[in-house]
């Protein structure tokens, strides 16, 4: 082999690596030695799982966070700016982000200016870094990145969407016509004026779903499947469905409305809260407690601590009609006066 063909070779091995088509998707991933989905290119390619990361890092960004001394609420700069180039909702939707897409997330503080590592903006965690990750509980200390484990899903994601481009691409003949007259070939004057009638009178989207009529001998007999009747897009809707539980997502938050309802869609907000969303931002006001509380002792703010409030969220709020009903239930039973019940109700 010469050294030009084994540069050739190089490169189409190369190519090979990068290419993102299904046809050349090996079904073990692990041995497949044509390319590997890289949790960035699922992210970055296929909006289902973009999606999916981006509410939650959405929504935990928009969860108010306050810096307490003991029982006072204190003002600090970085909870506006957290650093230079970033307000404090892009820090926290780009550190819940990495976190779920990478299985980890590294914050550093430094020159009071808080920001999200790249993985190869650091080797080791040094004093002025803290660490989240989702556990990998096959491995004690590792981290574990959902979009690896979605591999064998975002395959069969490609090969939904790489059917429904082949039927848009190569769908050539949806039918023949086919002559009704017995021992007769149609002439080609024949077959213009039927592609003509048929142009004329139901081209255009103002005439869709209505049937062909034609004053002609020709029978149409049906040699193609369209999306629906090949199943593709009930394939395309298990996947949103096992996307929104790989990620704890009930499936009526991301555009699946078959069932849904207004009672549905508040109990599913209200359970992707507690579920999803608290436990995201209780840890990450502990892991920026742990990592600013020596510089901000410095500053002689000796207890201060990050935690959240959920008053201002409508999902987490109590039905005002129970809430009522239990302060009259309290009233009438003598437990609180009036003016109690007013003052909690904020009347």
């Amino acid at each position: 082999m010469t050294i030009l063909e084994r540069i050739a070779n190089f490169f189409k091995r190369k190519n090979k690596q990068q290419r993102v088509t299904v046809t050349n998707i090996d079904s073990d991933w692990c041995n497949s030695d044509v390319r590997i989905i890289t949790p960035e290119y699922i992210y970055l390619n296929l909006p289902i799982f973009r999606s999916a990361i981006d509410y939650i890092a959405k929504t935990a960004s928009q969860v108010p966070i306050y810096i307490y001394n003991g029982e006072k609420k204190i003002d600090i700069d970085f909870l506006k700016n957290p650093n230079k180039t970033q307000t404090w909702t892009q820090f926290i939707f780009e550190s819940v982000a990495k976190k779920y897409i990478y299985g980890e997330n590294v914050i550093k503080y430094d020159k009071q200016q808080l920001i999200n590592l790249d993985s190869y903006e650091y080797d080791s965690i040094t004093n002025n870094m803290a660490r989240r990750i989702i556990p990998n509980p096959t491995a004690r200390g590792e981290s574990l990145s959902i979009l690896d484990t979605c591999k064998a899903l975002a395959d069969r994601h490609l090969e939904n969407l790489e059917a429904t481009r082949n039927i848009i691409k190569n769908g050539g003949m949806s039918g023949i016509l086919s002559l009704n007259i017995q021992n007769e070939f149609a002439s080609a004057k024949l077959v213009e004026n039927a592609e003509n009638e048929v142009r004329k009178k139901f081209s255009g989207g103002s005439n869709y779903g209505k049937l062909a009529i034609l004053g002609l001998p020709f029978s149409y007999s049906k040699i193609s499947n369209n999306a629906q009747e090949l199943g593709i897009i009930e394939y395309y809707k298990f996947d949103i469905i096992d996307v929104c539980r790989a990620f704890s997502i009930p499936s009526v938050l991301l555009n699946d409305n078959e069932q849904s309802t207004y009672n549905n869609i508040i109990e599913a907000e209200k359970r992707f809260y507690r579920t999803v969303i608290i436990p995201e931002i209780e840890d990450l006001c502990d892991t920026l407690t742990r990592l600013i509380r020596d510089a901000l002792k410095l500053r002689g703010i000796s207890n201060a601590y990050l935690w959240y409030s959920t008053a201002h969220i409508y999902a987490l709020q109590d039905d005002i009609t129970q809430v009522i009903d239990n302060e009259l239930k309290l009233l009438n039973a003598g437990v609180v006066t009036a003016d109690e019940v007013r003052k909690r109700l904020n009347r």
